[in-house]
């Protein structure tokens, strides 16, 4: 139905999801008479001969996507598409009078960096911009409601009995699954994922106490070193009934400076203080691209393992 020479593009996720939007697309034209008279059906695309139009699925990889010039480019499971996949298609999308790129998903596991979640806020704020349309079904604002609420199960599914059906929600119920997990994927809501956590809710602010670990205390100072774009940590654990943790030091890169480099020789001199400051009974670290470091900690009863082979126990 579009003009001469349409591109009509759906990027999957990967190979195999690919394999199967293309599979139900070249089903659909099989099924239908009129369609199958006009569309011919090749192993990885769909090609209207009259007009020179032609229909394609391709997976997530932006070295694949280069040069493409849609009429309609369809983003699956934009949830989950890396940022530069999204910036590829849609860069690519304008070459002619009328061109479309249409995104469709649900939330991803990662909501700090979610093309679909940033969609969603530009939407909230430019409510004014022709040139971008949002449409949702979620629970959100429901996050209070419990897990099995009907009513947020009828505004996150818009296709309740068609190919959606209410008992599938209710066979994977947590605890079938994990509550944020289904929350997120089934009601389209952004929880704060506690599940996977190593200690309850409220449970670090309970063993809160007020003011550092006292000079003098029995303790083992551990340190979690990195190099550049990471974060590096020294810790002291008190050796007690009742011991307690004080964040001894904290390196972390600035953001927007990728040649930051930890500063070793500060990390060093913090680690000799942290042994003036208490009678430090273990230092423990892992000795990768910091062997050197290590070293003169030895005889003083530095522990060290290979982060490749933790020690058991």
């Amino acid at each position: 139905m579009g003009t001469s020479g349409a591109s009509v593009v759906v990027v999957a996720t990967d190979e195999r999801q690919a394999g199967l939007c293309f599979k139900a697309a070249a089903r659909m034209v099989e099924l239908h008479p009129a369609l199958a008279a006009r569309v011919q059906v090749y192993q990885d695309r769909l090609v209207v001969p009259g007009r020179g139009a032609s229909f394609q699925v391709l997976p997530a990889v932006p070295r694949r996507l280069e040069g493409l010039d849609p009429t309609l480019a369809i983003l699956d499971e934009v949830g989950v598409i890396d940022r530069e996949v999204y910036e590829v298609v849609a860069l690519a999308s304008g070459k002619r009078a009328e061109s479309l790129v249409l995104g469709i998903g649900t939330p991803g596991p990662d909501p700090e960096d979610s093309v679909l979640l940033d969609m969603r806020a530009y939407a909230r704020d430019h409510p004014q911009d022709t040139s971008f349309a949002w449409r949702e079904f979620s629970a959100a604002g429901f996050e209070d409601h419990p897990v099995d609420c009907r009513h947020c199960f009828q505004l996150a599914n818009p296709a309740p009995g068609d190919f959606r059906f209410e008992d599938a929600l209710v066979a994977v119920l947590p605890p079938k699954t994990r509550e944020a997990t289904f929350r997120r994927a089934r009601l389209c809501q952004v929880p704060a994922d506690v599940d996977d956590v190593w200690l309850p809710p409220g449970a670090w602010e309970a063993c809160t106490v007020p003011g550092p670990i006292p000079a003098g205390t029995p303790v083992v100072v551990a340190l979690d070193g990195s190099f550049s774009q990471d974060c590096t940590a020294l810790v002291a654990v008190s050796i007690a009934d009742t011991p307690h943790i004080d964040v001894v030091a904290l390196w972390e890169p600035p953001a927007g400076e990728p040649a930051y480099r930890v500063p070793v020789a500060d990390v060093e001199q913090a680690v000799h203080d942290a042994c003036r400051r208490w009678a430090v009974r273990e230092i423990v670290a892992d000795p990768f691209r910091w062997t050197r470091s290590c070293r003169p900690w030895t005889p003083k009863g530095c522990r060290c393992w290979s982060s490749r082979s933790p020690p058991s126990g």
